[in-house]
């Protein structure tokens, strides 16, 4: 049996030599002093094991080993069979387990106010939608006392969920409307003409200066000077003139209008020479989706350099009969600020 070599550093000895000097009574100190000695003679074993192995391999990684070391330019050729046998290896010589992979981060399931409103419902989105569902089942009555930006709000769910009719379209009569979104609705324009027409709201207060809810003065009750958007995209039952007729006289200062997919060959042409001169505020004209459209109309039936001064936004977009090309050239050499969106 070899011997055991004994020898130990003249530094390690001397907390043995101080632990005998301790009571014998005071077993906690000794048992303290011993042990920390005997630790540190194993963490230096360890260390020059760890060491001596590091000579023959010199490929084991640096993030696993407990102190600083230099590399052989050898390391940045060694392919994966031999970094897996590194790795091996110094497992082995390294006391203990490698410690467990981190926990993956955690992720917030509610994020602040500003970045959740795109995500959470409010509780007025909510309660619009399911009265927009059942909307048959609501009075007129509790329709006209809604306040405005409420019954905006369930005209456009309404319009979403059902095909708006000429009776429903009726119980959202309202003058001080921003934003009208009708899309896809079976009403006529009968029905049409009846929504814009405010003057029966005021029949009643004959006896009082006609003044709409904010307060300024309607000397024309049937028009309405705060509505800047209307929807009436994919329309069908709606005839190009006198849609255009009713739109012109009712709302003077409109800014954006959404026709597409409206109207025909016989009505479209006439009902867009109306709109290009009756609405002088236009910002955004939107004609997509119509197979009478061919270029010359837009040429022809609006005077580019005397109407619709404010037009930035013209979309022609699925026009089969329209050369976008062609027309997007042409109007840039009459108005450069004009955008034409194929």
């Amino acid at each position: 049996m070899p011997k055991r070599n004994t020898h130990l550093r003249p530094d390690l000895c001397k907390p043995f030599k101080r632990a005998r000097t301790f009571d014998l009574y005071n077993h906690k100190n000794v048992e303290r002093v011993v042990s920390g000695a005997f630790h540190e003679l194993k963490q230096e074993q360890i260390s020059e094991q760890i060491r001596r192995h590091l000579a023959s391999s010199p490929s084991i990684p640096r993030n696993i080993l407990p102190f600083n070391t230099s590399f052989t330019k050898y390391d940045l050729f060694l392919d994966e069979k031999d970094k897996c046998r590194a790795i091996s290896t110094a497992k082995k010589v390294l006391a203990g387990p490698l410690p467990p992979p981190p926990p993956p981060p955690r992720k917030r399931m509610l994020k602040d106010r500003t970045k959740a409103r795109g995500r959470l419902k409010s509780l007025r989105k909510i309660c619009t939608q399911v009265a927009a569902t059942h909307i048959k089942l609501q009075s007129s009555e509790m329709i006209a006392k809604l306040p405005v930006h409420l019954k905006q709000r369930l005209l456009q769910s309404t319009a979403k969920r059902h095909h708006l009719t000429d009776q429903l379209l009726v119980q959202f009569k309202d003058s001080d409307y921003e934003r009208v979104y009708l899309k896809c609705g079976t009403f006529t324009n009968q029905g049409l003409a009846e929504f814009f027409d405010h003057s029966k709201v005021y029949a009643c207060h004959s006896d009082l200066p006609l003044q709409s809810s904010t307060g300024t003065s309607l000397e024309n009750p049937s028009r309405s000077s705060s509505l800047k958007s209307i929807d009436i995209s994919f329309c069908k039952n709606l005839k190009g003139r006198q849609t255009s007729t009713t739109i012109v006289d009712s709302t003077p200062a409109l800014t954006h209008l959404n026709i597409a997919g409206c109207f025909d060959l016989s009505e479209g042409p006439a009902a867009l020479g109306t709109i290009a001169r009756g609405l002088s505020k236009l910002v955004q004209l939107d004609i997509s989706s119509v197979s009478w459209l061919i270029d010359s109309m837009l040429l022809l039936f609006i005077d580019w350099e005397t109407q619709l001064k404010d037009l930035k936004v013209l979309i022609i977009d699925n026009c089969t009969r329209v050369d976008g090309l062609y027309i997007q050239e042409k109007l840039h050499e009459i108005r450069a600020d004009l955008t034409v969106k194929i």
